[in-house]
């Protein structure tokens, strides 16, 4: 056998051992994708609104971290270290599905079909806008979710900020039940696993926490409880006012 051909024959020797590692690399988790739902239960009265019922919510601008503007859901390896999950995605944008969700957690909790996001048009009747600027929204380095947002509730109409305040949750969930914390790794030094359904799960509720706190505030407000006196035959205070009376004399 000459030279030449005995080269080619271990040229396909390596070859053909090269295709299983070639084919390895080839192959890659498939992406899974999350989303933010609303798990708010029945409102006060145990009812849900019907239609044209309720106080008018504007519900936005939405405003989160840049870090967390990204397709990769964030959690955090260290109190400056971020981790991104390579396959392990949101459906959306974060910011977009945190306000539609709190948008519904408010219409269950306030009783109300009324309630838009921003940007909404602009005859849309709001009786109360309220705008969120999330400060941290994410798994801590124990597994814990930490949510803490500054919120405002302004008149819709006239733009008065009625009330300012903040809100901070934390909490274990059950994202870390029967798993390595953030931060720690098993005794084989593999990376911890996150179970992603669980800790968006968590998220979820902790929007409903964020939520229960708006909710409550708008109820406390004075021009909450004059708009209810107002409704509560169903008539408008423009029918409510009747005819005026005729000057006398």
């Amino acid at each position: 056998m000459t030279t030449w051909t005995l080269g080619r024959v271990a040229f396909a020797a390596a070859l053909l051992a090269l295709l299983p590692a070639l084919a390895g690399c080839g192959q890659s988790d498939p992406s899974r994708f999350y989303v933010l739902t609303s798990t708010a239960s029945e409102g006060p009265s145990g009812e849900w609104p019907s239609a044209r019922e309720g106080v008018a919510i504007g519900v936005g601008p939405v405003s989160l971290p840049q870090y967390l503007d990204r397709p990769e859901i964030a959690t955090r390896d260290s109190q400056n270290k971020l981790n991104l999950a390579e396959f392990d995605q949101w459906g959306g944008r974060l910011e977009d599905n945190f306000a539609r969700v709190m948008a519904e957690n408010l219409a269950v909790m306030l009783e109300t079909d009324r309630v838009s996001i921003f940007p909404w048009k602009l005859n849309t009747p709001v009786d109360y806008q309220v705008e969120v600027n999330v400060k941290r929204f994410e798994a801590g380095p124990d597994g814990k979710i930490v949510l803490r947002a500054r919120w405002v509730i302004s008149g819709g109409e006239s733009g008065e900020v009625l009330s300012m305040s903040s809100s901070g949750f934390e909490g274990a969930g059950r994202s870390d039940l029967g798993k390595p914390q953030f931060g720690t790794k098993p005794k084989n030094s593999e990376a911890p696993k996150i179970d992603y359904d669980a800790l968006v799960g968590d998220m979820s509720r902790a929007v409903e926490a964020l939520s229960r706190d708006i909710a409550a505030t708008i109820r406390s407000l004075p021009q909450q409880q004059a708009i209810r006196g107002q409704e509560t035959d169903g008539v408008m205070p423009a029918e409510r006012s009747g005819p005026k009376p005729e000057n006398e004399g």
